[in-house]
């Protein structure tokens, strides 16, 4: 009898520790840059304990905190491999680990037409030291990774 109440102990315990752990995956990016991910944490966690947690996961899987972003969401980078990064993917803090890359700004702003009175025009200017308006109605903007 106390070995199937142990045996149904065992069982309970088991299938609710998998509830408490992450997803256990890691978002792939295009580009990736190697060994570096961006750990976004559960939203429950506090913004003033993600410090803490990071250091705390990088004390348990190993690895180095580059930035910890705390302001607007509980997010921190690390730099690890890939064997880590998945380990860490499963504690109960983490929402995902998604590998890190660069990010690429490119956008086409058309510009308004001309308002009916002078008074009103656009000055039309790129940049500060520019003398004259463009005459495109368009801005295009560079496609370059963002530093």
């Amino acid at each position: 009898m106390n070995k199937h109440i142990l045996a149904f102990c065992a069982v309970v315990l088991c299938s609710f520790s998998g509830f408490a752990e992450g997803k256990g995956r890691i978002v792939r990016s295009e580009g990736a840059i190697r060994n570096q991910y961006i750990v976004v944490l559960q939203p429950h966690v506090a913004k003033k304990d993600v410090r803490g947690i990071a250091e705390m996961m990088i004390n348990a899987h190993g690895g180095k905190i580059r930035l910890v972003l705390d302001n607007a969401a509980q997010i921190f980078t690390v730099e690890m491999n890939e064997h880590q990064a998945e380990a860490m993917s499963h504690n109960p803090h983490v929402l995902q680990i998604e590998e890190n890359a660069p990010v690429y700004l490119s956008a086409i702003q058309n510009l308004p037409p001309p308002a009916p009175l002078n008074w009103m025009d656009l000055w039309n200017l790129d940049r500060i030291d520019q003398w004259a308006p463009r005459t495109a109605t368009c801005i295009s903007t560079a496609n370059a990774p963002a530093t």
